[in-house]
């Protein structure tokens, strides 16, 4: 996904590693966090975003879980902690 695209959907990196970089108003790129495997990322809607605050890309060869952005509040009812993970994330 890229900086500033409406977020409608999340992930799971499950194998390889993702960058996520923010593009500043003076064009400058900043790393602003690396996905390992095992980690969500693209979470906008968890902090209130309704567009993504990066671009994300991936590293190397990877697999990533999707899942819209309709299907978060069931997955942390079932599963508190992912939310928890997240916030900390």
């Amino acid at each position: 996904f890229e900086q500033g695209a409406d977020a409608q959907s999340f992930f799971l990196l499950l194998h390889g590693h993702v960058r996520a970089a923010k593009t500043t108003p003076t064009g400058e790129q900043i790393v602003v966090r690396y996905v390992a495997p095992g980690e969500t990322f693209g979470l906008a809607m968890a902090i209130g975003a309704a567009h993504y605050p990066a671009t994300a890309m991936a590293v190397d060869d990877s697999v990533v879980l999707i899942w819209p952005n309709s299907a978060w509040p069931r997955l942390i009812e079932r599963f508190p902690a992912l939310a928890a993970n997240t916030m900390q994330t």
